[in-house]
């Protein structure tokens, strides 16, 4: 089976002690194994507001996919790595069975930790 994650992604995150869900898209390119992109903050999970310049949330994105040959149950991880800041988070999941979903948790430098689920746009 071919595994293709390149392309456009809504990630809903929900840090564990937040009052809202953070918003973020992705733009993934897959070479083998290896996933590269760069994401935007949509929502902020603390104020349930956009940023008021999404550019300063603009980051790298690196990862890798684990397939797994026997049950299917294929491992996302990603790693953020903001440009303006210090902020530095992983995103640790599982691919559905349809490749359009990753369900999962994270957790970042400002040790804020919580769950998410992000879909294929395209």
């Amino acid at each position: 089976m071919t595994i293709d994650l390149s392309g456009e992604w809504i990630f809903d995150g929900h840090p564990f002690d937040a009052p809202y869900a953070g918003q973020i898209r992705l733009t993934l390119k897959q070479s083998g194994t290896r996933i590269s992109g760069d994401l935007l903050q949509l929502q902020d999970p603390f104020s349930g507001k956009p940023p008021a310049d999404p550019e300063v949330t603009r980051a790298e994105v690196a990862g890798e996919l684990i397939e797994d040959t026997q049950t299917g149950n294929h491992l996302v991880i990603l790693k953020r790595l903001n440009t303006n800041d210090a902020l530095r988070a992983v995103f640790i999941g599982v691919l559905s069975q349809a490749q359009n979903s990753v369900s999962g948790t994270f957790i970042n430098t400002v040790r804020k930790a919580g769950s998410f689920v992000m879909v294929k746009q395209s």
